[in-house]
């Protein structure tokens, strides 16, 4: 199966909601909250690389570090609520903070992207190297599930350079692989905006297979990265759904008036409660349990090979921002209690200790800035909601204040 990606995608389209029953619902859920979705995300990533626009401190990491970093700028005004989406890649209030501690204005760019490990952190981190365009800060929040997770591939979340490229790769393309390529090119163009991204994606994962002969990288690959298939599905669906509600539009001359009455009373009430809950507030106990149940597969079993793996990327990192004189801080992100008591103890060590250790082998910062947050400082058990996240980023540029 790894050698035929079409195959493999056609099951996928076929049998997903059989594989994964609730994966569209958690995806829904997502969406609701704002949370970052590599469908938009990464296409916004790529044209920050590819502009010449460079930044003074660049941001890595997860979903984590994607709401901490973005969620305060929208609750604070700093930047416009149309904005409010996965493209968004600065951070206004830590490059305003920072300017009120040090009289320095900057830029800052946010290049974190939901599940990255550090294969991603590295390939963003060479690219921007070889535009020339390596900021003097890089400030890489990291939680354990970054560094040993069961469910996200060691080559990342991009899953390797042609995400970035926004095509499939072959390195040795066989007769159909090279004409799903054609194919492909030729469809690409024409395809609608919203459903382009999520190919793009779903196409570059597929490639991936490919290319694989472990049949354990295939698994993991599958079960990572079924956001793509449901992005597209989804849009195809609610497209479907739209054209439908246009052709039956004229039905609701035929219902009565006190019916009608009724339902936009309802639907009223409806749209103000929305309206008075933004992404970044919005937590319930419902999500929070269901959250913390898929965590217990990311988590466990304890990880070793990839904690060790996860290791030699981050010592790369390092290694790269050392060379070429770039400051380079890791960040000890928060999470709930409740998601902390998850991790076993032998990941939470490996966790701890590998930061230790880079930090101490190539000279960058470690700010551990786990401590003093609740609940309500999340959006449900790993995500910071906007709050929260004006505290972590106060409490950053304290503990950098007189280094950047």
């Amino acid at each position: 199966m790894a050698n035929s990606p079409v195959v493999l995608l056609v099951l996928l389209l076929i049998g997903a909601d059989l594989l994964i029953s609730d994966f569209k619902a958690r995806e829904d859920e997502k969406s609701e909250l704002g949370l970052a979705s590599n469908e938009t995300r990464i296409p916004a990533l790529k044209r920050s690389i590819e502009s010449d626009e460079k930044s003074d401190v660049l941001l890595f990491g997860s979903s984590l570090v994607v709401t901490a970093f973005t969620y305060p700028d929208f609750k604070l005004g700093l930047a416009p609520m149309n904005k409010l989406d996965d493209s968004y890649v600065q951070s206004k209030l830590l490059s305003k903070l920072i300017q009120e501690r040090t009289g320095k204005v900057i830029k800052t760019i946010n290049l974190s992207c939901l599940a990255a490990t550090p294969a991603d952190a590295l390939l963003i981190l060479d690219e921007l190297g070889k535009r020339d365009k390596l900021p003097k800060t890089v400030i890489y929040g990291i939680e354990p599930r970054a560094m040993s997770d069961n469910l996200t591939p060691v080559g990342g979340a991009l899953g390797g350079k042609s995400a970035l490229e926004l095509v499939p790769h072959y390195s040795s393309p066989t007769i159909l692989q090279k004409i799903e390529m054609s194919l492909y090119k030729f469809a690409n163009p024409v395809l609608p905006a919203g459903l382009k991204n999520n190919f793009n994606q779903l196409g570059v994962k597929v490639a991936r297979l490919g290319d694989s002969a472990n049949s354990n990288e295939v698994n993991e690959v599958v079960a990572s990265h079924f956001w793509q298939l449901f992005g597209a599905r989804k849009y195809i669906g609610n497209t479907v759904q739209s054209q439908i509600s246009f052709i039956f539009k004229n039905q609701a001359e035929n219902i009565p008036p006190t019916k009608i009455e009724c339902l936009a009373s309802e639907i009223t009430e409806q749209d103000s409660k929305k309206s008075n809950e933004k992404p970044w507030d919005r937590v319930s106990n419902q999500k929070i349990q269901k959250q913390l149940d898929q965590y217990r597969g990311h988590y466990l079993p304890s990880n070793h090979t990839k904690l060790e793996k996860n290791l030699v990327f981050l010592q790369k990192i390092a290694g790269l921002c050392k060379e070429k004189g770039v400051h380079l801080y890791l960040v000890a992100m928060p999470i709930t209690v409740e998601n902390s008591k998850l991790v076993p103890i032998d990941t939470a060590k490996g966790y701890d200790s590998n930061l230790a250790q880079v930090a101490h082998t190539f000279g960058c910062g470690l700010l551990d800035l786990r401590s003093g947050f609740e609940q309500s400082d999340f959006i449900d058990t790993v995500h910071l909601n906007a709050q929260g996240g004006e505290k972590l980023q106060k409490r950053l540029v304290s503990a950098l204040e007189g280094s950047i």
